[in-house]
């Protein structure tokens, strides 16, 4: 306002008339630098200022009271060049105030802007709405700048640009000013003087938190399921519902947060304002500590799956983050103990399982905790994670209720023949199989009749230069877009090739973490019974004794080595258990200590002499071996005075003995080997009737049983030791009745090995009722040995001695039966193993079980089949040197298949090598007489529409004529008429669910490993065509085949193998999550909440994750294959010649002379079939020992028939 015209001053000491100041242009006032403002002007400026500043501000003065210059800059839409004209304005109207030059603030004045006041306090809304206003009129306006443009108006764009430029620093500035006026909310809600607060604002925000602090009860600590509450979506649904619910605070973190409403790639505004509700929702525990907050748990949960310890969580509780340990691990335990009502609910006994188990070794060497492992143990756990699957079994409804279908064997063991195990044998299968490699090769030759562009010259012309610059210029996804196909081809998807898929989400549970290492045989045997009793499987401890028909003879070493090995079951159960106790003693006094560096170092002299390194472990030598010796000893000496006092002349000797050992009977009685026999027992067992006598005058019980049931009669018998039965007969030994319960009675074991003697001796001394054991045994209870079906407990499963039904064909499962169904344990082929070896070891105790295994392994081992019988012939160089992938050893394929991912690369290594073996024959068959004429091609369109048959049968014409005139061609036809086909069948049956192309795939792959010797294999795969051919039950079998992947999102062609799940979603997740965790407390809580940690996670990683990077399109493999196809043609893998060889092609250039290709690599399914059928017999006999033997009730059922 105070504004003059006053000329500038020159400055002294220079001349006013110098040639350049002549010239120049008069320098004007720094005030008006870009124009001259007269006094009118001046007026007319200061009057207009006045004016809108009366239209804006109430005037009050206070002091202590400041006003942002920015913020009236922008309501009067003022340049920085008016800065000080505004300054000289609010001096004339406001004398007592003073600008403080640092902060741009005037000071002692208050104003109130009278357009807000009406709306009181809602400033904020109504410059917002002014902001989005101006951001509309940009938005118009720049369009109307691109039309003129677009007309050639250049002079009107102009106009528009120049209004754009000053309305958006108008924009700017009133954002400025909204900035400005949050900042001085802020500073009066943060300071004392809190009635600068309206009090709406506050009971809104005191609404809002009460709001917010419902939203945060996620509901994880009430009784439902809480697998619900862990979605990816967690956060976002957060976000929504608080921008829904609490408008006023998502305002205020909208404005700290999101500063620059540009949108950006990674920290979007999305981003930032889920970070802030997140931290928001954290921070209300800090205002109330009962409040209920999930939001604190979900972070202390995922603190401890990224191995934070007691300390951290406990220092992050400090400062109102996450809960308190102690509340953790609470949480943590509460749902592990409500797992077996999780498992009871959802795993019926009316419903069958299919199990998993594998073994997790987890390491404990690190330096930190050698404190721990000198006390606790080994470096190494071996622990069993364990899960199952609830199968659908809505398609087998009927076949479950028949008891033929469901509890019958499909065929009996005895009629299978190794015929039935081969793919002709099978119409279904063998007519999958025919169609699989038939589009197989209608791929082949797509892909290199027309998905291959035409090169410079002949590829047998082109050196290897010559063909990498070419391909480094052609464009395969270009040339596939806009050629025209010469040969049309219509290929059928995989998807329907397939005869069924499993689309249906899989429901899974994790079972609790087992101590046990199921690498062990006892420790495996602990594991079956861990899930007999999850499960409501019996797993009685009777002892069979087998019996051979064909010898007349029965086992009994087996039934002994039965009680053997499952009194080791229970020595190693009795260790297990006081090593657990030894674990959980030590964990608590570790975890009352300080985890202190000097501490650590202290306690490492002093772990060796206290006694926990063997974990209290009592092994199974220590204490056969002191015990045997025991026994071995007294059995002597007794048996040397039997024998003295016998050849004694004194006639009181054998009196003096028998008053001797009259002392020791309980000692006599009591002392056992390790089958459980007393002396009685080997005394009757090696025939020295004298001991025999002798003990019987002593006074032992005749009736003693050993460990598997056996009794002396039962030894006697055995032996067709006449001579011994009398002696028993005489002293009341028992030869049938209750007594012997389900092992078979002496008189039962007489008659099926045809005794003639000693049946009449039993029918001669026959007092069964008389029996005085009996008798005693019916005083005590007038039931006993009148149940004729308690003698055989087992056998009382069957449906004979059941009472009758008002319907016998209606057939119930229940697991508690497992008789005829079994129950399925998936694992690795060494759990397979191990679990076979155990069954047989006490098949009473285990035949409820039976193993499949795991197809991921599986696909592993015919990798590495594939490249035993193609790697030295020239697969391996094509892979590694041609293709230039230097990882693909010969240790990737073999020992390190499964690690470091070695999988994935060899799977596509053999997938590509076929392809380019493929390709190399296609173009020698193009260039044959057997490729169909132009004439020929042209009719065939004009009849199927398409080449299919025509390209199909010419094709695999050629490929028979030259495989049975050269052995090489036929050799080189292995990779993609086979292997490669039979890997794509494979993985397609698992992603798919589809179980018949998974059995098509193991029946194909048992002639393979036997030929290749992969031994472990081979028998894994016998066992299992054994299986699901004859043996499985109809009804089980379809269960499997519908059962044979995990889909985890119900979504089709998204499956996972069996032991592929139980190795990247149970083992890989718990090795992460126990990292830096110590305790096996610890290991246990996590894998008991495996599931529900994992959600966890996810629900952090995926909307806080923002460096995410953008889906890599996998590259193409074909310039791959075309290496490797003109590596196939410069070497003549498929130009046909009488009498030529497979040569090897050495990895390394070698001097010495190549050598031929080994005859076991050639014709390996027909080679691995003759072998199976030479070895069948055997085979089934070590494979089956159970099916080897008949029992005596098997017997008795074929005499009387």
């Amino acid at each position: 306002p105070d504004a003059t015209s006053t000329p500038v001053k020159k400055r002294p000491g220079k001349h006013p008339l110098t040639p350049e100041s002549k010239a120049a242009a008069e320098s004007k006032p720094k005030r008006f630098a870009s124009y001259n403002l007269s006094s009118v002007q001046c007026n007319e400026r200061r009057h207009r200022l006045f004016t809108e500043l009366e239209h804006i501000v109430e005037y009050h003065e206070e002091s202590d009271v400041y006003v942002k210059q920015s913020l009236l800059m922008a309501l009067l839409d003022l340049s920085d060049d008016d800065k000080s004209i505004l300054t000289r304005s609010i001096k004339g109207l406001f004398p007592n105030s003073n600008k403080k030059t640092m902060m741009i603030e005037y000071e002692t004045m208050y104003p109130f802007f009278k357009r807000l006041l009406a709306v009181d306090s809602n400033e904020i809304l109504v410059l917002q709405n002014e902001i989005n206003i101006k951001e509309n009129s940009l938005v118009e306006e720049a369009a109307g700048v691109v039309s003129a443009l677009d007309s050639d108006n250049t002079e009107f764009a102009r106009e528009l640009a120049k209004t754009y430029q000053g309305n958006l620093e108008q924009y700017l500035k009133l954002n400025s000013a909204l900035i400005t006026i949050y900042e001085s909310k802020l500073r009066k809600l943060d300071g004392s003087d809190a009635e600068k607060i309206s009090s709406s604002q506050k009971e809104q925000i005191e609404k809002e938190i009460k709001e917010m602090e419902k939203m945060c009860s996620l509901g994880m600590r009430e009784e439902s399921d809480v697998q619900d509450v862990f979605k990816k979506e967690i956060f976002n649904n957060l976000l929504s519902n608080f921008e829904e619910k609490c408008p006023l605070l998502h305002s205020v973190l909208q404005t700290l947060l999101v500063t620059d409403k540009r949108q950006r790639v990674y920290k979007t505004s999305e981003y930032k304002l889920t970070c802030g509700v997140n931290a928001l929702s954290l921070l209300l525990s800090v205002r109330n500590q009962k409040c209920k907050n999930d939001v604190r748990l979900l972070l202390g949960l995922v603190c401890v799956t990224y191995g934070a310890g007691k300390q951290f969580i406990n220092l992050l509780n400090s400062i109102g983050l996450t809960p308190h340990w102690d509340t953790i691990n609470n949480y943590l335990d509460q749902r592990q103990e409500k797992l077996s009502k999780v498992i009871k609910d959802k795993c019926p006994e009316t419903t069958p399982v299919i199990l998993l188990m594998d073994n997790v070794n987890i390491y404990r060497g690190r330096k930190r905790h050698l404190r721990l492992f000198k006390s606790l143990g080994p470096k190494m756990w071996n622990f069993t994670v364990r899960g199952a699957i609830i199968p659908d079994i809505s398609e087998i409804e009927e076949l479950m209720t028949c008891k033929e279908t469901a509890t019958m064997p499909q065929t009996d063991i005895s009629q299978v023949k190794a015929e039935d195990l081969f793919l002709d044998s099978m119409p279904e299968h063998k007519k999958l199989w025919d169609d699989w490699l038939d589009g197989y090769y209608l791929e082949l030759l797509d892909g290199s009749l027309n998905g291959i562009p035409k090169p410079p010259k002949p590829f047998l012309e082109m050196s290897e230069v010559d063909l990498n610059s070419w391909l480094s210029k052609v464009d395969f996804g270009k040339h596939k877009r806009e050629s025209v196909k010469k040969f049309k081809i219509s290929l059928p998807s995989k998807q329907e090739r397939c005869l069924n898929n499993q689309s249906k989400k899989t429901d899974v549970v994790n079972l609790p973490l087992s101590l046990e290492d199921n690498s062990t045989l006892t420790g495996t045997a602990a594991i079956l019974e861990q899930f007999g009793k999850e499960f409501s499987i019996p797993c009685p401890h009777h002892y069979e004794i087998p019996f051979d028909k064909l010898e007349k003879k029965y086992d009994l070493k087996s039934a002994r080595l039965q009680y053997e090995f499952m009194r080791s079951v229970d020595v190693h159960n009795t260790e297990m258990q006081e090593m657990e106790k030894q674990l959980r003693s030590y964990e608590k006094q570790i975890d009352a200590s300080t985890y202190d560096v000097n501490d650590t170092e202290s306690d490492t002299d002093s772990g060796d002499d206290d006694g926990t390194r063997s974990s209290g472990s009592v092994t199974k030598k220590a204490v056969q071996q002191p015990k045997d010796a025991r026994f071995k000893a007294l059995y002597e000496r007794i048996s040397n005075m039997a024998q003295d006092s016998s050849h004694s002349i004194n006639d009181d000797a054998l009196d003096n003995v028998i008053q001797k050992l009259s002392n020791d009977i309980e000692l006599i009685d009591k002392t056992r080997d390790q089958y459980g026999r007393t002396i009685f027992h080997c005394a009757v067992e090696t025939k020295n009737y004298v001991l025999v006598k002798l003990l019987l005058a002593v006074g032992v019980n005749p009736n003693a049983k050993e460990g598997c049931g056996a009794t002396p009669m039962t030894i006697a018998v055995l032996n067709a030791d006449l001579d011994a039965s009398k002696i028993l007969l005489e002293n009341f030994a028992e030869f049938e009745g209750a007594l012997f319960g389900s092992f078979p009675s002496p008189l039962e074991i007489a008659t099926a090995m045809e005794l003639a003697d000693i049946v009449e001796l039993f029918q001669s001394y026959s007092r069964a009722n008389d029996s005085p054991i009996v008798e005693a045994l019916q005083r005590f209870d007038s039931s006993f040995g009148n149940n004729k079906s308690s003698q055989n407990p087992i056998e009382g499963m069957d449906d004979d001695s059941n009472p009758p039904t008002e319907s016998d064909d209606k057939y119930e499962y229940k697991r508690s039966d497992c008789k005829g169904f079994p129950t399925a344990i998936v694992g690795d082929v060494g759990t397979c193993k191990i679990n076979r070896g155990v069954k047989h070891r006490n098949s009473t105790a285990y035949s409820w079980m039976t193993e499949i295994p795991g197809d991921m392994h599986a696909k592993g081992h015919l990798c590495e089949a594939t490249f035993k019988a193609h790697g030295k012939g020239g697969f391996h160089k094509v892979v590694n040197y041609v293709m230039k992938r230097p990882k693909l050893t010969e240790e990737a394929f073999k020992k390190r298949k499964f690690q470091e991912q070695n999988l994935n690369h060899i799977q596509e290594s053999v997938r590509d090598a076929s392809c380019a073996y493929g390709f190399a024959a296609v173009e020698e068959f193009k260039a044959s007489d057997e490729f169909p004429s132009d004439e020929d091609l042209t009719g065939a369109l004009r009849k199927n529409g398409n080449h299919n048959t025509i390209l199909l049968n010419s094709f695999k014409k050629w490929l028979k004529k030259c495989a049975e005139s050269d052995d090489s061609h036929s050799y080189h036809q292995q990779l993609f008429s086979l292997f490669g086909p039979l890997l794509d069948l494979f993985l397609t049956a698992g992603k798919e669910g589809d179980g018949t192309l998974r059995e098509t795939a193991w029946v194909l792959l048992l002639p393979i490993f036997a030929q290749l010797n992969f031994r472990n294999y081979w028998t894994e795969a016998f066992v299992h065509v054994v299986n699901f051919t004859s043996l499985w039950p109809l009804a089980f079998r379809r269960m499997v085949k519908n059962n044979m992947s995990v889909n985890l999102g119900g979504k089709r062609g998204h499956n996972v193998d069996l032991d592929e799940y139980v190795e990247t979603y149970i083992v890989r997740p718990l090795k992460n999550y126990t990292t830096g965790h110590t305790s096996v407390q610890m290991c246990q809580r996590l894998m008991g909440n495996l599931d529900v940690l994992g959600s966890v996670r996810r629900s952090f990683t995926e909307p806080f994750n923002y460096h995410q990077t953008t889906k890599h399109k996998e590259q193409s493999s074909l310039p791959d294959v075309v290496k490797g196809m003109w590596f196939c043609l410069a070497n003549n893998f498929f130009t046909v010649s009488s009498g030529k060889v497979a040569m090897e092609h050495p990895l390394k250039s070698a001097t010495v002379p190549r050598k031929p290709v080994s005859q076991v690599c050639m014709g390996v399914v027909k080679k691995g079939e003759k072998k199976v059928k030479d070895k069948f017999k055997s085979k089934l006999h070590e494979s089956f020992p159970s099916y080897r033997k008949l029992s005596l009730e098997n017997l008795q059922a074929t005499d009387s028939e």
